[in-house]
C-alpha cells in the first residue's frame, strides 16, 4: 500500500512539475482578453504524453509508470488544473528507439502535448530528450 502511494506521489510530482514549467514558459507581456470563440478553446484539456513501453522486454517499467500517472491524473482532475482537465496521451514504444523517435515526434507535432513523461531507459530517454529539446517541449524521465 505504501509503495502504491509512493508511486502515485512521484507521478503526481512529475505531472505538477511539468505543468509548472509549462505555465512559466508564457510570454512576459500582459495577457489580453481572448475573443469569445477562443474562450471555448481554453477549456481544452492539458495534454501530457506518455512515452513508455507497454509491451516488450521492459514493459514492466512502462506499465508501472502508467499506473502511477493515471492515479495522479485522476486525483488532479477532481478539481482541475487552471480550470482545465489533464488528459494523458498514451503511446507504446515497446522498448524500441525507432518507435520512440516516431512517437516523440507524433506527441509533440500531432497530439500537441505540453509535456512528455518519458521512458526510464537511458537509450530511449536520450533520443526522445534530444527531439523534445529541439522542439522546446518538456520531457521528464520516469526513472
Amino acid at each position: 500500500m505504501i509503495r502504491k502511494k509512493s508511486k502515485a506521489l512521484v507521478a503526481m510530482s512529475l505531472i505538477m512539475s511539468a505543468l509548472i514549467m509549462v505555465s512559466g514558459c508564457g510570454a512576459s507581456k500582459p495577457a489580453t482578453p481572448a475573443p469569445a470563440p477562443e474562450a471555448a478553446a481554453s477549456k481544452e484539456p492539458i495534454k501530457i504524453g506518455f512515452l513508455g513501453a507497454k509491451t516488450g522486454d521492459v514493459a514492466i517499467y512502462g506499465l508501472n509508470t502508467l499506473k502511477g500517472l493515471n492515479m495522479a491524473i485522476a486525483e488532479l482532475n477532481k478539481e482541475g488544473v487552471l480550470g482545465r482537465q489533464v488528459a494523458l496521451v498514451e503511446e507504446d514504444n515497446a522498448g524500441q528507439k525507432d518507435q520512440a523517435i516516431n512517437i516523440t515526434n507524433k506527441l509533440i507535432s500531432q497530439d500537441k502535448v505540453v509535456a512528455i513523461i518519458g521512458d526510464p531507459t537511458t537509450g530511449i530517454t536520450r533520443v526522445a530528450g534530444s527531439i523534445a529539446n529541439s522542439k522546446k517541449t518538456v520531457i521528464m524521465s520516469a526513472g
